[in-house]
């Protein structure tokens, strides 16, 4: 039977990893374009400051997704400890530059290598947006304090 669960979620997985990875290829094809446009204007500093009020002066912060690093510098120039995830090994290389005090981590938001309970808070700014959204909800879940 077309369309019966069984058959259809296969495809949904296999189209939900194509979709992920030719993102990917996207942000490591315009990885230096990207950051060189990013990198230098910020207009997520006031969220972020938002962010750091509600978060309660939080030490360590994962931003899922970082890219080229525009946010995890500004976490870390206000002495936060800060964990970059983000899948592309062309990003995160230009935040290892712009960031060089972040750990980096090169890994899929939806399959965190991170042990639930060591993180203070969690940064996601237009990452989470590539995923479809059973993708999303598998990051938010893997995304916890």
């Amino acid at each position: 039977m077309s369309g019966s669960p069984s058959t259809s979620r296969p495809t949904a997985d296999r189209d939900e990893r194509r979709l992920v990875e030719l993102t990917q290829q996207a942000y490591d094809a315009t990885a230096d374009r990207y950051g060189a446009r990013w990198n230098t204007a910020d207009p997520m500093e006031e969220a972020k400051r938002r962010f750091l009020a509600v978060a309660g002066s939080p030490s360590a912060v994962v931003d899922l997704g970082c890219g080229t690093g525009r946010d995890l510098a500004w976490f870390a120039d206000r002495g936060l400890h800060v964990v970059g995830i983000d899948r592309s090994p062309a990003m995160l290389a230009i935040a290892e530059k712009v960031a060089p005090t972040a750990c980096l981590v090169q890994s899929d938001v939806r399959q965190l290598p991170l042990r639930s309970g060591s993180v203070d808070a969690w940064w996601a700014c237009a990452s989470l947006l590539h995923l479809p959204p059973a993708g999303m909800a598998t990051a938010l879940s893997e995304a916890r304090v």
